[in-house]
């Protein structure tokens, strides 16, 4: 929870996120996972970004952290533009940007190699004109087993 709500404390200045209504719910006070927390930092930054480039303003975008088992999911929902169905498979490349004339085509690209690099999983479903999910699940640090 640490690394999004240092995200959240960031996005307050940046417009684009400022337009948009962050709803957050959580499961649980704390989540362990292991990882570089300013990397965890960006993954959440890059996907609410896109998020909120996604939608309009005032509209809602959602994020979840429940636990699953041995994992912390994380969805991040927004009801936005979405993406076509055939470009879906192209969006975690480097380079590939939709309906974002300013953007550079990296942030999912980042976004991919960082969860990779956490042994993590990253699953993406949109639909166009009705908004994106994406869902990560990191494995879970038991605390207090011995």
């Amino acid at each position: 929870r640490g690394c999004f709500e240092d995200f959240v404390a960031l996005a307050q200045h940046d417009q684009e996120i400022k337009n948009v209504w962050l709803q957050s719910r959580y499961d649980a006070d704390a989540y362990w996972i292991q990882g570089d927390p300013s990397r965890i930092t960006q993954v959440f930054w890059n996907l609410v970004r896109n998020a909120a480039q996604a939608s309009k303003p005032g509209q809602r975008i959602e994020t979840e952290f429940t636990i699953q088992g041995h994992s912390v999911q994380v969805s991040i929902q927004d009801f936005g533009c979405g993406i076509p169905s055939e470009l879906l498979t192209e969006v975690f490349s480097p380079f590939a940007t939709y309906n974002k004339p300013q953007g550079t085509g990296l942030g999912l690209s980042i976004v991919y190699d960082t969860i990779q690099m956490h042994h993590a999983k990253i699953d993406l479903q949109s639909e166009s004109g009705k908004g994106t999910r994406v869902l990560l699940e990191f494995p879970l640090i038991e605390m207090g087993s011995s």
